[in-house]
């Protein structure tokens, strides 16, 4: 069975479903931690995501 998988960038939007799918990997990550990353990282923060939600997230930070 194949998955169609969309990957693109993530919003604030996201926010809450990213939020649920890391704490659903016992990852301790806040609201407010996803926040500042889409602040610092906005062309950075990326999201995989199915039919049925979040499935994964990415986030590449450049420090110059």
């Amino acid at each position: 069975m194949t998955t169609n998988i969309d990957i693109r960038l993530l919003t604030g939007g996201d926010v809450d479903a990213a939020l649920a799918l890391s704490a659903s990997c016992g990852w301790n990550q806040r609201a407010e931690e996803w926040h500042m990353m889409l602040q610092i990282a906005p062309s950075g923060t990326f999201t995989a995501s199915t039919p049925d939600g979040i499935v994964g997230t990415a986030i590449g930070i450049d420090y110059g």
